[in-house]
């Protein structure tokens, strides 16, 4: 059991396993989902958002992600300076990309749908 030169494995060797694309699909989803759990952290201050925290993560990120573009909306103002920054803070976590004020303003009509009941 003491050290020898046999039992040492060094970085070179190829004996590195990959994941499967399952696992990386489920890491993936996890930090998507942290990333939720922190938006909703922060919005859940404002007074319109406070509902959101009994709406759960993966139905969160499942309006996101359904959310078509395209989308015909009205153009009331439901988001304030503040909670378009958290939006955007979002969706470059999420996406790397940065969304626009009607597709948050679509996202939160669907959120405010769900928490207003």
């Amino acid at each position: 059991m003491y050290y020898s030169e046999e039992n040492d494995l060094s970085d070179d060797e190829d004996d590195y396993c990959e994941f499967p694309d399952d696992i990386l699909k489920e890491f993936e989803y996890d930090k998507k989902i942290q990333t939720i759990i922190t938006f909703k952290n922060y919005i859940k201050h404002s007074p319109e958002f406070i509902g959101i925290k009994n709406m759960s993560s993966s139905k969160l990120l499942n309006i996101i992600e359904s959310n078509e573009s395209n989308e015909v909306i009205n153009y009331n103002n439901y988001l304030y300076d503040e909670q378009i920054k958290l939006f955007d803070n979002l969706y470059k976590e999420l996406y790397n990309i940065n969304g626009n004020y009607l597709l948050y303003n679509s996202i939160s009509k669907k959120i405010f749908n769900i928490i207003y009941i």
